[in-house]
């Protein structure tokens, strides 16, 4: 498992990112705290929202945020959590595996932001994030930052963050582990005490291009020790009838880590997006499906809620 398994990226802050092929830095409500914090200059006075999903059924994800503003500037909060149950720990006996026990698997991301504003064009903001990780006898925790500007002009605006931007820090693991039933090998070989994860550094570029009805969104990421590039694109449409209702799509690259034979890989996974929201009197409703490629689910479906006052 990986703390990185909790990052806003790898599944999205809300169902309105993803269907714009979760591209960031572009939303309207408190969840920006999780993409771009420079993104909470839109926070009028008071905005929270709220997001879960079910991956590969076993898989819970969820989010909240708050958002307020003050005489300068704006603060946001924000946790996001995974969780599985009924993780398997086995041994082994007579060359056959048995169930000792089972254990939950939680994987925990806190964030507080400032944003400031320096002109109605050019806004800045950072937060501070805080990571922890517990399964089993294992726990594991730690801290970074991230910095964002964002560049707010009447058709074309421009969103650029670095995650983790503290490249010396890293997630911090103790294990209290004790050698499982029937292996011959060292505790020390197979523990995860006093071993530390580095965390990816991001940097996301994003622009946006709004004609009438129609806006087009364009994301380039840089992510991983190889410094693997991934794009993604998308439009929205609003009728002019019902000027409330966005509908959107869009084509999306990520990057995932595949292990082989104890050599870690990183590749591109690619996936098409879809969705609906819903913007009137201050609550936003989306809706959003994607590209599975759990052998089980042809696609996967998200759902989330805003209130901005």
């Amino acid at each position: 498992w990986s703390s990185d398994v909790c990052s806003s990226d790898l599944i999205g802050a809300s169902a309105r990112t993803i269907r714009l092929a979760n591209i960031e830095g572009f939303g309207t409500s408190s969840y920006s705290v999780f993409e771009n914090p420079a993104s909470l200059y839109r926070i009028r006075r008071l905005s929270a929202s709220g997001f879960t999903s079910e991956l590969m059924d076993e898989v819970r994800y969820e989010n909240l945020s708050l958002a307020f503003r003050l005489s300068a500037g704006v603060v946001g909060l924000g946790l996001m959590r995974v969780g599985v149950d009924d993780i398997y720990y086995t041994g082994m006996s007579d060359n056959e595996f048995y169930i000792i026990d089972t254990f939950s698997y939680r994987n925990y991301m806190a964030k507080i932001a400032y944003q400031y504003s320096f002109s109605r064009f050019f806004h800045v903001g950072a937060s501070y994030t805080y990571y922890l990780t517990h399964f089993h006898l294992v726990k594991g925790n730690g801290y970074n930052l991230d910095i964002g500007f964002f560049l707010d002009s009447d058709r074309l605006d421009f969103s650029f963050v670095i995650k983790n931007a503290l490249r010396t820090h890293g997630i911090h693991y103790t294990d209290d582990s004790t050698v499982p039933q029937g292996y011959s090998g060292n505790l020390s070989d197979i523990s995860s005490d006093g071993m530390e994860e580095k965390l990816p550094f991001q940097t996301v570029f994003g622009l946006r291009y709004s004609l009438e009805r129609l806006t087009f969104y364009g994301q380039f990421k840089t992510i991983g020790k190889d410094r693997q590039f991934v794009n993604s694109g998308g439009i929205s449409y609003s009728p002019s009838l019902l000027p409330f209702l966005y509908f959107s799509g869009g084509y999306k690259q990520m990057m995932f880590v595949q292990s082989i034979e104890g050599q870690a890989f990183e590749g591109i996974h690619s996936a098409l997006t879809l969705g609906i929201g819903l913007d009137l009197l201050g609550i936003s409703v989306d809706y959003a499906v994607e590209d599975s490629e759990y052998y089980k689910t042809l696609a996967n479906h998200f759902f989330s809620v805003g209130l901005s006052f």
